[in-house]
C-alpha cells in the first residue's frame, strides 16, 4: 500500500481511546468547544433504545463522558475486532484505524504503546493531537510504530499566541513536534479562526506550514452560540466574539489558499475551494450534472441552515423535486440539530414524510411525537450518514471523488423518499 494515504482510498475505523476534555489534555483550550459545559441531559440519536433517550453512543461519542482513557490492551482487543469484521464484510476494501477521543490522543500515556500493537495491521491516522503531550522523539517512535496520517491542531506557528489560546506549557516543543510529522508522514494542521485573534496571523501559518511540509490545512469557523452548534448550555463559549459570516470565512479560506499554492486549504464547516465540498455537484454545470433516478414520492427533508440552500438547489435539477421540500432548521450544521430546533419549527409546510440527517441528535420517538403536535400523523426517517464530505474529509480527496460520494448519497435519498414516501397528492 502506498504510504499516499487518502479517505478517498481508506475505510477508516475509529477507536475511541476516551479522555475527558479539560481534564486529560492538559487543560482546557481558550476556544474549546466542551469549555464551561453544563451537565446537560444526553440528547438522544439514532442509536437510542425507542423507549429511552440516551444511550452509550450520546454519552461517549457526543458527551465525551468518558471515565478517563481506556485500557491499552481493551483498545488493542477492540480495534483488532473491528477490523476483522469490516474486512468479513467488504474484504476489498483498504482500512485505517483512526485514534480519537475526548481527550487529546497525543496526552494519552499509552499511545506508543497502543500504536505498537496495531500498527503491524493496518495504517494509523492520529485524528486529533495538539502537540501538548508530545516531543520530536515521540512522533518520531510513533511514525516508526505504524503512524501514517497525522491531524495537528497548530492554531498558529507564533509560539506566543499558541501558548496563550492551547493552554501550551510547551509551545517551541510542540511546534518541532508538528514539524517532525510533517518530514516523516502525511500531516494535516488545523486552526480555529478567532476574530480579533488570528485572522491575519493564519496567512503567516499556512505559509510557514507549507515550507515545513504540511500537506494540508483545515480552518475551523469559531462558533460561539447555539445556532453554531454549542448545544452544551455553554454559550457563548467566549463573551464579546461575533464569528465571522460564512461569506467571510468564505473569502478568507480562498484568500489563505491563493497565498499558499503547495499545500491545500479548506474551511469548515464550509468551503474547499478545490473540490467544491461540500454539495460539489450544485456547481456543477447542466451538461455534468449526472442523472439520477426521478422523484416519485412526497416527502419534507430537513436540514442545517448552510446545507439547506444547497441540497434543494441540487434536487431542484431532478425529475420530480416538486415532490419535495427542503427546510432548513435554527442550526448551522444539521448534524448538530436536536429536539429544540424541531420544537421551534412550524410545521405548515411539512408534508408526512420527514426525513431527518442520519445523524441528528434526536431520539426517533420524541422526534416523531414533535414533528406531529399539530395533530398531523407524520412519520420520520433517517437519511442516508452522507449527502456529502465535509471539507475536514475533503482536504485528502480529490474533486471526482467528493462528486461520486455525493452520487451516491443523493441516490440513497431518492431510494429512501421512492420507497418510503407517500403518494404525491396531487
Amino acid at each position: 500500500m502506498s504510504d499516499e494515504l487518502g479517505l478517498s482510498e481508506l475505510f477508516e475505523i475509529t477507536l475511541d481511546i476516551g479522555g475527558r476534555p479539560g481534564v486529560d489534555c492538559m487543560g482546557f483550550c481558550r476556544y474549546c468547544y466542551f469549555r464551561g459545559a453544563r451537565e446537560n441531559p444526553v440528547p438522544g440519536c439514532r442509536y437510542c433504545s425507542e423507549g429511552r433517550v440516551g444511550c452509550e453512543k450520546c454519552r461517549c461519542e457526543i458527551l465525551e463522558k468518558h471515565d478517563g482513557y481506556g485500557d491499552p490492551t481493551l483498545l488493542q482487543h477492540h480495534a483488532r475486532a473491528r477490523i476483522a469484521e469490516e474486512r468479513f464484510i467488504d474484504p476489498g476494501r483498504s482500512y485505517a484505524i483512526n485514534i480519537s477521543g475526548g481527550g487529546d490522543a497525543g496526552c494519552y500515556p499509552d499511545l506508543l504503546k497502543l500504536v505498537r500493537s496495531i500498527g503491524g495491521v493496518v495504517p494509523i491516522h492520529l485524528g486529533y493531537v495538539s502537540g501538548k503531550g508530545l516531543t520530536p522523539q515521540v512522533a518520531r517512535e510513533l511514525v516508526e510504530a505504524g503512524v501514517r496520517i497525522v491531524t495537528f491542531t497548530v492554531f498558529s506557528t507564533d509560539p506566543s499566541l499558541r501558548g496563550e489560546w492551547l493552554n501550551d506549557p510547551n509551545p517551541e516543543l510542540s511546534l518541532e513536534s508538528l514539524r517532525t510529522f510533517a518530514r516523516i508522514c502525511e500531516t494535516y494542521a488545523a486552526a480555529v479562526v478567532i476574530p480579533g485573534v488570528n485572522v491575519e496571523d493564519v496567512f503567516e501559518t499556512a505559509r510557514v506550514l507549507e515550507s515545513w511540509g504540511v500537506k494540508g490545512l483545515t480552518l475551523m469557523r469559531f462558533g460561539n452560540s447555539e445556532e453554531n452548534g454549542i448545544i452544551l448550555g455553554n454559550d457563548p463559549i467566549i463573551e464579546g466574539i461575533t464569528p465571522q459570516s460564512v461569506e467571510e470565512f468564505r473569502d478568507l479560506v480562498f484568500a489563505v489558499d491563493s497565498a499558499v499554492p503547495g499545500m491545500r486549504v479548506v474551511g469548515t464547516p464550509f468551503s474547499d475551494p478545490l473540490t467544491g465540498a461540500p454539495f460539489a455537484l450544485a456547481t456543477l454545470s447542466e451538461d455534468e450534472f449526472p442523472s439520477f433516478p426521478p422523484i416519485r414520492s412526497e416527502a419534507t427533508i430537513l436540514s442545517g441552515s448552510l446545507a439547506a440552500p444547497l441540497i434543494e438547489r441540487i434536487l431542484q435539477r431532478i425529475d420530480g423535486s416538486w415532490h419535495v421540500n427542503v427546510i432548513g432548521l435554527g442550526k448551522e450544521i444539521g448534524d448538530l440539530i436536536t429536539h429544540r430546533d424541531l420544537e421551534r419549527m412550524s410545521l405548515d409546510s411539512v408534508k408526512e414524510t420527514v426525513i431527518a440527517p442520519g445523524n441528528a441528535l434526536i431520539h426517533n420517538h420524541v422526534a416523531r411525537d414533535l414533528l406531529s403536535r399539530d395533530g398531523v400523523k407524520r412519520y420520520l426517517i433517517r437519511g442516508p450518514n452522507r449527502l456529502t464530505a465535509d471539507c475536514e474529509t475533503s482536504i485528502r480527496m480529490s474533486r471526482e471523488s467528493v462528486i461520486r460520494l455525493e452520487i451516491e448519497g443523493f441516490t440513497e435519498l431518492i431510494r429512501l423518499i421512492n420507497a418510503l414516501g407517500l403518494p404525491p397528492h396531487d
